[in-house]
């Protein structure tokens, strides 16, 4: 085990601090990220007047949503049927796309909608994390920690 001087303390707690930081992000990418509002992370209670209503979701990373209705219903993705039934689970693949949803007039239909974290930014993170580990296992046991004291 080597010395620990100044530039083994400062190398410890470096690599300490980019563990944490890539370890807060993956889990913020995971976990956070994907149920935020503003990028289809949320819910939408819609009222079916007319018969039906349409969408326009869009992601960078797709979509998973969960559909419930009081009633039958068909969910179509630009034009193209996805499901149909009371309870409907569809993954939108990354891009605009058009969500129609056709059913009984004034039928009841809930939507939770989750977007696909980034991967990249995920493997970004993780990376970080692995080097912030690496560095303060070497300030610990490699050979920076005992030229460290002089």
């Amino acid at each position: 085990m080597g010395r620990s001087g100044p530039a083994g303390r400062a190398l410890l707690a470096t690599g300490t601090l980019l563990f944490l930081f890539g370890a807060i992000g993956v889990v913020y990418h995971v976990l956070i990220y994907p149920s935020m509002v503003p990028h289809y992370g949320g819910g939408e209670q819609l009222c079916l007047s007319g018969g039906s209503v349409s969408l326009l979701v869009e992601s960078e990373g797709g979509l998973v949503i969960w559909l419930e209705s009081d009633s039958r219903v068909v969910a179509l993705v630009d034009g193209q049927v996805a499901g149909e039934g009371e309870r409907l689970t569809l993954e939108i693949p990354p891009g605009a796309h058009d969500l129609t949803i056709e059913g009984r007039e004034g039928a009841e239909v809930s939507l939770r909608l989750r977007q696909a974290p980034s991967v990249r930014k995920i493997l970004a993170y993780a990376t970080l994390s692995a080097l912030g580990l690496t560095v303060a296992w070497a300030s610990l046991f490699g050979r920076w920690a005992s030229k460290g004291a002089g």
